[in-house]
């Protein structure tokens, strides 16, 4: 009877351990948003950091950037 307590006993242990180990690897969730901007010539959204800015107004490539200045500019 003493030796199946104390096999219960070290498997909850271990099971405990277990646990404890597995929730400490887990990176935590840290997810930032991602500032979204519209290009003015295709309207199309995309990441602030790729954008090319030009008088307050985002462009998603100098392609663009130079079709719209070339109709609006």
């Amino acid at each position: 009877m003493g030796l199946i307590r104390l096999l219960i006993f070290v498997a909850i242990i271990y099971f405990i351990y277990r646990l404890v180990r597995n929730a400490a690897s887990k990176p935590a969730a840290t997810t930032t948003p991602i500032a979204m901007v519209k290009c003015q010539q295709c309207k199309v959204l995309f990441p602030q950091q790729e954008a090319i800015t030009k008088n307050q107004l985002h462009f998603c490539s100098a392609a663009h950037l130079n079709l719209w200045l070339e109709n609006n500019g």
